[in-house]
């Protein structure tokens, strides 16, 4: 069995609540009640498997977004 790896965490509302997904995975990793909550949530999992964390609003465009671990295009200094 190979182990998939994983490379981004979604965070996004549903229904007045607050998923966490992580890419490839059909169920959700937490559903709460408030964004801060699953943005902690989000943030713990993305620094465990050190990849990135995508924060969306409500209307669907991307709040913030978050590299954990290597980042693949950092900033130039």
């Amino acid at each position: 069995m190979t182990k998939m790896r994983i490379n981004k965490v979604n965070v996004y509302p549903n229904d007045n609540k607050w998923i966490v997904r992580t890419e490839g995975c059909e169920r959700a990793y937490r559903i709460v009640e408030s964004q801060a909550e699953a943005i902690q949530i989000g943030r713990k999992v993305a620094i465990k498997r050190k990849c990135e964390l995508w924060v969306y609003r409500t209307d669907g465009s991307v709040r913030s977004k978050d590299t954990f671990g290597v980042d693949p295009f950092p900033p130039r200094k």
